[in-house]
């Protein structure tokens, strides 16, 4: 399960390790990612009204994979939002404990982070924009992908390689319609209301996975923390010498294939 703004084509060299090392790849374009659909005329402007259907998308996801006979196990990972839908989906629909054998999170999407603001006050900034109808306008500071230098300080809080950075820059330019802006306040109602959602109710007791990963820290009032709750059977890993896009790094110590081997 990619990140927010992610799509399928970014994760090509991942794909390729994991085929390598044996495995099997199955991938999904997110509602409202890559070639996806997207409910508003502005393909840019990121809108979800709940992060429920994702997750059942997720659900549908594996389910067909289990009908297709599938090499097994199957391992569930998905990297930022893509963590947090997965999270959803295991809670939302615990059959998936019956499919799904490993559940990987790499810096998944389970609180957000609005520094300097104070979250009561996202909260309320949140309610006024939607008693004006603007849940699908950008939020603050928000607005269409951006290239120039917006793209460089992104890459700087995101990763240290800015080869592999690069390519996603060729890929929006090859297809224009890969490319994701900002999120609009109707997001950050239904991303607000799903981390409250993961942080409120236990996890379903069949839920399980085998190890959690995740980045040291959050990096931008988009990307998240690790430090919410997580099923009491998922061990958390911890790869200090990562930043969030831990899948767009130089291989080395932050090779994400390693936690498929238990290493």
């Amino acid at each position: 399960m990619p990140g927010r703004t992610e799509y399928m084509e970014r994760y090509a060299e991942v794909i390729a390790d994991f085929l390598e090392k044996g495995f099997a790849v199955a991938i999904l374009d997110m509602r409202n990612h890559g070639l996806s659909d997207r409910p508003l005329a502005n393909r840019q402007a990121h809108f979800v009204a709940d992060f429920a259907p994702m997750a059942d998308d997720v659900a549908r996801f594996v389910a067909q994979g289990a009908a297709l006979d599938l090499p097994r196990p199957f391992t569930l990972l998905g990297h930022s939002m893509g963590g947090h839908v997965a999270l959803r989906a295991v809670h939302d629909h615990p059959q998936l404990a019956r499919s799904v054998d490993k559940l990987v999170l790499c810096a998944p999407m389970l609180r957000i982070r609005f520094s300097p603001l104070p979250l009561w006050l996202v909260r309320g900034l949140v309610a006024l924009a939607g008693a004006l109808g603007f849940w699908e306008r950008y939020a603050l500071g928000q607005g269409d992908w951006a290239g120039g230098k917006a793209r460089a300080r992104l890459m700087r809080l995101l990763t240290s390689d800015a080869q592999r950075f690069a390519v996603e820059d060729w890929q929006v330019a090859q297809n224009p319609d890969l490319k994701l802006g900002g999120v609009t306040w109707g997001w950050l109602r239904a991303a607000l209301n799903s981390c409250d959602l993961l942080a409120q109710k236990a996890m379903p007791k069949r839920s399980r996975c085998r190890r959690a990963l995740s980045s040291p820290e959050a990096i931008g009032w988009w990307i998240t923390t690790p430090a919410a709750p997580l099923p009491p059977a998922c061990p958390m890993r911890m790869w200090l010498n990562c930043q969030t896009a831990a899948m767009n790094h130089a291989r080395g110590g932050c090779d994400p294939g390693r936690v498929f081997q238990g290493r």
